[in-house]
């Protein structure tokens, strides 16, 4: 394969993303009205799981087939990184921060990532002092029994919201024509897309880093990264643009929990033994990144609530601090891959 024919492949796939995300965060809209879950909880969990299918097959391919743990985790902790990078580059599109344009419900998904991102730290740098049951690391029980809480905790947020303005959102309806059978198929379908899509996306990734010569391991990962979570970008997008902030927001931090317990799921289909027990520790690195970027959303947002009014600037200070942590996590992360190795 050519690079020219690669970067066509690129584009393509891309194209197909951008069309599969449009239509899911439409349908998604859709179904949060339908069903009165809320748009932080359609977008903590329908949008989540189906734009986070790449990292999915892309970590399960990884483990099983290449015997490659460190990419898996490379790529879902790399992936979560760049989600808060475009809740900072939302930032742009308004005269408003992000922060002061969706409820401080997303506090309690910000909060369970940090709780998550932990976790792995902690199984990372403990190693086999982590403990197993078989070939399984402890905290692959764990990290799905908090995923599972969060998502009981966002939802029965939501509830009593919807619950509270009921009247309200019965007079704001807009998708009455629509049917939850039709809205149902939608998101299907749309879902789809994504996955046939989007599963290319980390190959074509992989081939460019080493027909470039930028090499697979750095920019590689990086790349990978970042072409697995085009989904969660269009998305979020789409959802602003549609003026459903918190759906945008709920789809990216629901990602970053969907995309921690990947790492938990990989652990399963990982026999050879724990699979953190097999990534290199500058992985760590990464984890401490998303725990700071974490705090600082859920900062931005209990802020908002007293002091919410137009930007300053371009940016607000939470977004500069979010791309300040992403572009200081990166400098650190290339010394620390030349002089650390790869498994243990």
């Amino acid at each position: 394969m050519t690079p020219l024919f690669l970067w066509g492949a690129l584009l393509l796939c891309a194209a197909a993303v951008f069309y599969g995300a449009s239509g899911l965060s439409r349908y998604g809209d859709i179904l949060a009205e339908k069903t009165g879950l809320g748009r932080a909880w359609s977008g903590v969990v329908l949008m989540a799981v189906a734009t986070s299918l790449p990292e999915l097959m892309t970590a399960i391919s990884s483990v099983t087939f290449f015997d490659t743990p460190d990419i898996a985790a490379g790529d879902v902790l790399g992936a979560c990184m760049v989600n808060f990078l475009i809740i900072a580059l939302l930032d742009l599109l308004g005269k408003e921060p992000i922060s002061g344009r969706i409820h401080e419900g997303h506090i309690i998904s910000a909060a369970f990532v940090i709780m998550l991102a932990a976790i792995v730290l902690a199984g990372i740098f403990l190693g086999p002092g982590a403990g197993r049951l078989g070939w399984i690391g402890l905290y692959s029980i764990f990290i799905p029994l908090i995923y599972a809480a969060a998502v009981r905790l966002i939802h029965s947020y939501e509830k009593r919201k919807f619950a509270s303005y009921t009247k309200k959102m019965a007079e704001a309806l807009q998708y009455e024509k629509i049917t939850l059978k039709q809205a149902a198929r939608g998101y299907l379908y749309y879902s789809a897309v994504i996955l046939a899509s989007a599963s290319w996306l980390p190959l074509i990734g992989d081939r460019l880093a080493l027909l470039t010569g930028l090499g697979q391991t750095f920019i590689g990962s990086i790349f990978i990264a970042v072409s697995t979570t085009l989904p969660e970008l269009t998305v979020a997008l789409a959802s602003l643009r549609m003026g459903a902030a918190d759906m945008a927001v709920g789809s990216l931090l629901g990602s970053n929990l969907f995309n921690i317990l990947i790492l938990a799921a990989a652990d399963f289909f990982y026999t050879k033994g724990p699979v953190l027990e097999y990534v290199s520790r500058d992985n760590m690195m990464t984890a401490i990144s998303i725990i700071i970027m974490s705090a600082t959303v859920i900062a931005g947002i209990s802020y908002r609530v007293q002091a919410a009014g137009k930007k300053p600037f371009l940016f607000s200070w939470v977004s500069a601090a979010l791309i300040t942590v992403y572009i200081l996590n990166m400098l650190a992360l290339y010394p620390l891959r030349q002089l650390m190795p790869v498994s243990r």
